[in-house]
């Protein structure tokens, strides 16, 4: 009886195993872009996806993404590159000058309008560059009071 149980447990010890080994394999796949003599382009999931599709041996494509190798099979290979968006940030009275407002109107209008804010350990107040430039644009930051009392002194 307890030789069968061990049998039914390294049974599953290697199907967790497997398990692990594919998914780990899933994460670790670039997409790979493969460019013919007159530049067409044909994107495939993983290095492995495009050996098959086109014939090729792997390890060549794998050089060619790599840059060792210039090209395989009269074909050009790259990995595809994720175009990093930065994100740049504003102090507090940087904002406030953007916005023509006090530092202290920024805060309630940026608090009123859902504007994110970001803190650091030094208390320091930041906001987003993309967010204020859309908000100025938009006309968010008007001072609603100024106006109201420009039509009833008139």
């Amino acid at each position: 009886m307890s030789g069968y149980l061990l049998v039914i447990l390294k049974r599953e010890v290697s199907d967790m195993e497997h398990y692990n080994t594919f998914h780990a394999s899933e994460a670790r796949k670039r997409k790979v872009v493969m460019i013919s003599l007159n530049g067409k382009r044909t994107e495939f999931d993983s290095i492995k996806e495009a050996a098959k599709e086109t014939g090729l041996h792997e390890p060549c494509i794998c050089r060619c993404c790599k840059g060792e190798q210039y090209m395989t099979g009269g074909f050009r290979f790259s990995y595809v590159i994720k175009p990093e968006i930065s994100v740049r940030y504003l102090n507090l009275l940087d904002a406030a000058k953007m916005c023509h407002l006090s530092p202290t109107a920024l805060r309630y209008k940026a608090k009123e309008l859902g504007i994110d804010r970001v803190r650091t350990k030094g208390r320091r107040l930041f906001f987003r560059e993309t967010d204020i430039k859309l908000a100025i644009s938009k006309d968010l930051f008007r001072d609603r009071r100024k106006e109201r009392k420009s039509i009833l002194i008139e």
